[in-house]
């Protein structure tokens, strides 16, 4: 059990070392030998939990939406009314990514040359596909109840979405500026909940 938990926690090293990396300096450009020197492992080791470093990038973009997938599934699954459980949301996405700016960079890394990363290009579209369906029929249930006003509740999902992509690619200051909880209440103000 515990070399499980030592595997298991060095793999979480590399991907840790190789998530800024990658947003920094690209795949071509990112060495094997880099990332292993700042996860403090043998350039040998990264192999025993990584093919390729084409492997290891997708591990690098796509893990971390698991995260993601479990914030939304706490969301569908909450039995709070829909300005509490979006406005859940909104808090956990702008935390998550206040301290994880990296894998969005990474992201748009990929979604910015989709021809190149076809495959994972398209698992993280399918991922934004997710989302709008947790995100909307929250939206609609908002605005059945009065909650959130009427309009498009696909368009209005897709504006947050694209405000949250904003606010972490531009907001450069740390997680603990006060503009963070700003820009937690502005994504709030999105969906027509209340300060």
């Amino acid at each position: 059990m515990k070399r499980e938990q030592n595997m298991l926690e060095k793999r979480a090293k590399i991907l840790e070392a190789a998530i800024p990396l990658f947003a920094d300096n690209g795949l071509s450009a990112t060495t094997v030998a880099t990332i292993a020197k700042q996860a403090g492992v043998g350039f040998g080791t990264v192999f025993n939990y990584f093919a390729t470093k084409e492997d290891l990038f997708k591990a690098a973009v796509l893990e971390p939406l698991d995260e993601q997938r479990e914030i939304l599934k706490q969301i569908v699954m909450d039995q709070g009314t829909p300005h509490e459980r979006l406005k859940k949301m909104v808090i956990c996405h702008l935390q998550h990514f206040s301290h994880h700016r990296n894998q969005m960079r990474l992201m748009f890394y990929v979604l910015g040359q989709p021809e190149r990363f076809p495959e994972i290009a398209e698992e993280l579209f399918a991922f934004a596909r997710d989302f709008f369906a947790a995100v909307v029929p929250i939206v609609e249930e908002g605005q059945t109840n009065g909650e959130i006003p009427a309009c498009d509740p696909l368009g209005l999902s897709w504006s947050y979405f694209a405000y949250i992509n904003g606010v972490v690619m531009t907001m450069l200051d740390p997680p603990d500026d006060p503009k963070w909880e700003q820009f937690i209440l502005h994504g709030c103000r999105l969906f027509g909940i209340p300060d």
